[in-house]
Parts: structure tokens; sequence; C-alpha cells
């Protein structure tokens, strides 16, 4: 029996062994990082500080001190990492291996590029090619430190299996290099998000003089720093573009899904992050650039469903500029330095505008030719009936469409199998019968957002069309009617006011639903005439309606709506108090953003360098006497101890909605 059951389990290993991918064995070239010390540095005299000076783009502080290295082995690619966060920049020198030098280039360790919460913080990389020694100026404590990362080219055995990435199923509308073509090295299972809300676009700082055949050595030089040097998953940029127009699949985990990548702190989940290949610090991008980054930011978008031109509302995972649970307002594709501290992408942020507009007509393309297309002739209403009519036909499906129709929390479903000899003589690839006409009844009196979708049958996403809002009757004549006969914007706000009648008596309440959320209710102070003003709004296009308590018979009716232009403004405050018992320091204030009536944040900054976030929630009457609106809640607090010495202390308001983050005042304070 236990012979049996050996061969029995020998034979299921060898049936699993046939249906399995098979490993594939090779030996070849593959880029790896060391990390070494920092070679012994000696205190930089007045001759080389005046060098690095020259080429430095910001005054350096002191001491600086000198580290070089003329015995080693070539390498393409360095960086410089740290166990600690540093502001100030490393300058490198390298010798190339015909003898020639570089000049010198200025790195920053950036704290917003990476995983979101990082284990060591490192400078962009610099792309060598072919180095055979290195120059160093950093700050005097920086080196104490600081390691060197150096990227070789190494002969390894590679395994790897040849399998379809799970769930992969939408290509993108042209060409991407796979990681293959740039010998990627192999790497564990990745991380996803839900979808692709926004794209944002970096530079890789890594150089401009490279040629199209080292594009490749570059991408492979950055994955083995993130890799090794940096102790990252894989690369960090999720898709990187070149200088020539070509576009590179960057993380592994497919293309097509919403990898989490490591490229800006905060914003890694249900963003794809796209660098340009170079430093465009003060160069200029190419049109190539930019055209591959507007094709790889309008399909990703694409794929999660957001409009390249468009604005939405992101929560932040936690970085150094937005902390944990911040919600931002942002454009959907946007540059690192607008979710992080930090300079990047360079000019490549000027480009941004073409940039998206470009991306927005790939997305309308892509939407083209990978689901269902169409055309919504007819969206209206006939007593308490919605009807829709149109056309709509799935390119890439062999069944009519099912089309959808959504009114007032009622829905209805027809299939587009309807005779359009029309559609088919402008388009003879098309069916005959595309049409389509549905129908909603029974759908309540007032205004309400009609939606049509046509359903996706295989690749690509539903059409979705543009929804309308309907001013549906009431065929008994019961239910409450009006009008908003004024809507002046304010800042922050908006004063409402118009008319409200009911068959069946005086109206008792109105509401006033901004952007589909009830915020207020308004005055009826009398006859027919109602009154709201309403604050706290963020700035935007709001749509503004109002909704009448039904009396008697009939139903609760949205009786009228406007869009409106809520205008903002920064935040507004004062740093006003002030405690000094010798060491011990205490301070408060208020501040109020027009847009919102919550609190706000308070970054209380110390010596111009580290800072708290404090809540300016505390009860403050004599703030909330002269701004009643808002309420009493506005005041903040800080408490500290501080070292000898003169210090300041400064109050910053972060900004809700439009504006800027406003000082509100420093105080100087003198520890004996």
């Amino acid at each position: 029996m236990k012979l049996l059951r050996r061969f029995a389990v020998l034979g299921a290993m060898a049936l699993l062994l046939l249906m399995a991918p098979l490993p594939q064995l090779s030996f070849t070239e593959q880029a790896v990082a060391a990390t070494v010390d920092l070679p012994p540095p000696d205190e930089a005299t007045a001759e080389e500080m005046a060098e690095v000076q020259a080429a430095a783009d910001e005054p350096l502080d002191t001491p600086r001190v000198q580290a070089v290295d003329e015995q080693v082995e070539e390498f393409s690619l360095m960086a410089v990492v740290f166990d600690e966060p540093t502001e100030e920049p490393v300058m490198l020198r390298v010798q190339n291996t015909d003898g020639s030098w570089t000049g010198w280039a200025e790195l920053h360790a950036d704290p917003n590029e990476g995983p979101d919460n990082p284990t060591n913080w490192g400078t962009v990389p610099f792309w060598v090619g072919a180095g055979q020694a290195y120059e160093l100026n950093l700050d005097a404590d920086d080196a104490e430190v600081a390691r060197v990362v150096l990227v070789r080219n190494e002969t390894r055995r590679a395994i790897t299996v040849q399998e379809e990435v799970a769930g992969a199923s939408t290509q993108a509308p042209f060409g991407i290099n796979p990681r293959s073509a740039w010998n990627a090295r192999a790497v564990g299972s990745m991380s996803y998000g839900s979808t692709i809300k926004k794209a944002v676009v970096h530079h890789t700082v890594s150089g401009n003089s490279y040629s199209q055949a080292q594009v490749p050595g570059i991408i492979a030089g950055i994955q083995a720093y993130h890799l090794d040097g940096r102790g990252w998953s894989d690369i960090g940029y999720n898709f990187l573009v070149d200088k020539y127009g070509g576009i590179w699949e960057g993380r592994a985990g497919g293309m097509d899904r919403p990898v989490i990548g490591a490229h800006a702190a905060g914003f890694n989940t249900n963003t794809v992050g796209v660098s340009v290949i170079g430093d465009y610090t003060q160069t200029s991008p190419t049109a190539a650039s930019n055209e591959a980054v507007a094709r790889v930011a309008g399909w990703k978008l694409f794929l999660g469903n957001q409009e390249p031109l468009a604005t939405s509302n992101f929560t932040s995972g936690g970085g150094p500029r937005f902390p944990a649970g911040t919600v931002v307002n942002l454009p959907n594709i946007v540059g690192h330095s607008d979710v992080g501290s930090t300079a990047c992408p360079g000019s490549v942020h000027a480009a941004l505008g073409a940039i998206r507009q470009r991306a927005q007509e790939w997305f309308v393309y892509t939407r083209e030719v990978s689901g269902p297309v169409g055309n919504l002739e007819y969206l209206g209403s006939s007593g308490s009936t919605v009807t829709a009519v149109g056309w709509t036909h799935d390119l890439d499906g062999d069944n009519p469409v099912q089309v959808r129709l959504d009114a007032a929390g009622r829905s209805a479903t027809t299939t587009a199998n309807g005779p359009r000899p029309d559609v088919q003589g402008a388009y003879p690839g098309y069916p005959a019968n595309t049409g389509f006409n549905v129908e909603v009844t029974g759908v309540p009196p007032g205004y309400n957002n009609m939606c049509v979708r046509a359903i996706n049958q295989n690749y690509g996403n539903d059409l979705t069309f543009p929804c309308k809002w309907i001013n549906v009757g009431d065929p008994a004549g019961t239910s409450p009617t009006g009008s908003i006969a004024a809507a002046n914007p304010l800042t922050g706000g908006v004063e409402l006011g118009g008319t409200v009648r009911d068959p069946n008596g005086r109206v008792q309440s109105v509401k006033v639903e901004i952007d589909g959320a009830i915020v207020a209710e308004a005055a009826l102070p009398s006859g027919d005439l109602w009154l709201a003003r309403v604050i706290g709004i963020t700035a935007g296009r709001r749509r503004i309606c109002m909704i009448a308590d039904n009396v008697g018979a009939g139903v609760n009716t949205r009786f009228d709506c406007k869009w409106v232009d809520i205008p903002g403004a920064s935040p507004f405050g004062f740093f006003d108090g002030f405690f000094q018992d010798g060491d011990y320091v205490k301070v408060s204030g208020w501040v109020i953003d027009p847009e919102t009536k919550g609190p706000l944040s308070v970054h209380m900054i110390y010596d111009g360098s580290t800072s708290w976030a404090i809540p300016a929630n505390r009860s403050r009457p004599d703030v909330a006497a002269i701004y009643p609106d808002y309420g009493p809640n506005h005041g903040y607090e800080f408490e500290m101890r501080m070292s000898k010495g003169t210090h300041t202390l400064c109050a910053v308001a972060i900004n809700t909605g439009w504006g800027a983050n406003p000082l509100l005042g420093c105080r100087t304070v003198t520890v004996k």
C-alpha cells in the first residue's frame, strides 16, 4: 500500500508539472546596487566650497565635508542614502572611464518620493553610464549617517515563469515597452488599490545626456537603486517615459491594474506614477515626452473612469505635506509638487495643462475603441414618465447592447435592437438594429438627475451618456411648486430667495441642498416667500436645489435647481496669545476659513524647520461674537519647552478648498 501511495504521489506531481508553467533558467546581465560606507571625509576647504557653491542652485550651509574615492570598480549609476531625513543637498561629480570629470551636480534627498512609510531617505539617482571614481561634498552632520549606493551590471542566474498576469485584460491603444525590454529583475508580489483616480507626474533627475540605446540601462539602474539601496519592493514608478517619446512599463503587477507604487508619499494608492527620464530642473521637456505622458495618463485614467481634464477629491494616505486623512481637491493629472513638498517634476509642471488636454483626447479615443459607442438623442419627461431614445453598439460585442435608464431611484433596462438604418448608413460596419427607446414610469415630481448607460460586454467600460436634470411634473397637481428667484454668491457661501406654494396649505419647511447633500433650512418669513443664507461652502461651481416638505396629498418635491459659482478665499486669523515662563512657552490664536464651518489645522513652525500640526478647534466666544456664522470652535493653543537661545515660532493656517496657506504671525522667544 505504501508503494502504491508513493506511485500515486509521484504521478500527481508529474501531472502538476505538466499543467504548471515551467520556470525558465538563464544567465543574464542585471543591474545590481551595492551600498558602501562613505569614504573618510575631510573638511571642505574654502576653494572647494567656492567651486561647489558656484554649481549649486541655492546657498549651501556650512560646515561641509569632502569625500572622494578614486579606486572604484566601474559603475553606471550612484546615489547617497541616509538613516535620517535631510534637507541639505549633496554635491557630486564623477570621473568617467576616459579620465574626464563631470561637472558638479546637485542631488536632493526627497522625503516625498517613495512608499507611504519609508525606512530610509536617499537622493535622486545620478546616471553616469561608465564611472570609475567619484567625489562628494555634503553637510558635515549628514556625513555621519550617509552611505553610498553604486549600481553595476552583474551576471546572474535569472529564474522566470511565463504566466499571464491575473486579471489583465485591457490593452493600451499604443505601444508600451514591457519590463522584459529593459531586463527588469524579478520581484515578489505587488499590492493593489481599488482603481486609478489620479496620475502623478515626476522626473527622475538622473541627467539628460543619454542616448536612446541607454534608456533600458537607466531604468534598470533606477530599479536596482530602489530595490537594493532603498529597500523597496520594486522600482517606484508605474511607468517611465524617455525624451524620445518611448513609454516603458515600470513597476511589476500588470500594466492595466491599479498597482500601488512608491513614487509620492501619501498618494501611492489609487494613482499611477509616471516619471520622465531626465533632469528638468532648468531644461524643458521634449514634445515627444509630453505626448508619451499624456498617452499613458489618459489610458490609465480611462481605466479608472476619471476624466483627465476634471478635478476630484483625494484622501492622503499620509506624507510630509498632507497628513493621513487630509482630503485635497486637485486636477486628475498633477505634478509631484502638487501633492508633496518638492520641486519635482521641474519644468514638466508648466506643460501639465497641455498634457491634460492631450490626455483627454486619448481618454475619449480609448473609450470609443474599448467599449460601447452611440448617441443619446432624447432624454425628457411627459407627466411622470421619463423617456430616453438613441442608439448604441459595442465594437467588440456579438450581441445587442443593454441600455439602462436611472430616474429618481427608479430604473428600467432595454435592449438596443431597434432598426436604425441611418446609423448603418453612416457606419456600414455596424449592425442594422442598434436603436433603443427606454421608459421609466411613476417618477416623482420635481427636479431629478436622469442618467442613461450602455452596458459594456467585453473589454472596456460602460458608455455613460451625459446626465440631465429634468423637472418632472405632478399629474395630480397636489405636490409643492416654487422657484429660486435669486442666488447671490458670497465668499464661501450664497444668499438665496424665492417662492414656494402647495395647493393643500402653507409650506412649513424648505431645505437647501448643495451637490446632493441637505445643508440648511430656509426661513419662511411670510406667505409664499422663503429666504436662506448658507456659509461654509467650498469654492467652485455648485448645484443648489430647494426641497419643499409636502402638505397633505402629494410628495416632498425638489422644486428648483441652479448652478452657482461660489468664490473662495484663504483662511484668516491671528497669532495673538503668548506666555513665557523660563524655557516654557505657550501660544494661542484663532483661524477661520470662509469655505468651511469646521476647524482648520494650524502648523506651528519652530526655527523654520520642525513643525507640529495643531487642530484649531478650541472654543473662542470672542471670535464667535464677531463672526457668528462660523460658530465658536476655531481657537488653537500650543505648548512646548525650548532650549537656551533665541528661537522663532510661526503659525501657518492650512487652507481648505480655494486659496493659499497664510502666515498668521511669528513670535521670537529668548531662553536664557
